[in-house]
């Protein structure tokens, strides 16, 4: 039980880390966003329209970004569920099949 948690750990901790890897992706290009949206805009007053219309762009493809994203993360841990599932389904199988050996061996030597 203890291999099997230990496994289910480690492929748990692989998927984890893919996905923080995203979210941290994702964070490095709002704060891009966010650098080049202070530096390309320095006189608000006299740039307002472009500011708007640059901004819902921005937006919209951060937006775009991130609902592609969700759906593969959510996809990601079903393959991590289904994944640890079947590892510890070959895992306990492997464990009842070397009790089953160890039990025959036992009989046989009483």
């Amino acid at each position: 039980m203890l291999t099997v948690m230990r496994r289910s750990g480690q492929v748990m901790v692989r998927y984890i880390q893919v996905l923080v890897s995203q979210m941290v992706q994702l964070c490095k290009l709002v704060k891009l966003w966010l650098v080049n949206f202070i530096h390309t805009f320095p006189n608000v007053v006299t740039l307002f329209h472009n500011l708007f219309a640059q901004a819902k762009l921005n937006i919209e493809l951060c937006l775009a970004r991130f609902t592609n994203q969700v759906p593969l993360m959510k996809l990601g841990l079903i393959n991590v569920l289904h994944k640890v599932g079947d590892l510890g389904q070959q895992l306990l199988q492997i464990a009842h099949k070397i009790l089953q050996r160890v039990l025959s061996l036992l009989k046989r030597g009483n």
